[in-house]
């Protein structure tokens, strides 16, 4: 996937309904999880701690891959 192409485009085109309110990483509301795969977080939602400990959700609208393999739980 492209980098300039977030989560939630991606989800939306393949038919997944993600809710979505500001789509700039600060209101959470299309907060996914992730059960394989590291996030290259790009919100201002989750804390550093929450982000470095935790791995397991993202902002679809901003966070991205830093893999080629990332698998959500949509």
């Amino acid at each position: 996937m492209f980098t300039f192409i977030s989560q939630l485009h991606v989800l939306r085109s393949a038919g997944i309904d993600v809710p979505s309110s500001c789509e700039v990483g600060g209101c959470g509301t299309c907060i996914v999880g992730v059960l394989a795969g590291t996030v290259d977080h790009r919100d201002f939602y989750l804390t550093e701690e929450e982000e470095q400990e935790q791995n397991n959700q993202l902002l679809s609208c901003v966070s991205r891959a830093r893999e080629q393999y990332l698998l959500l739980d949509v």
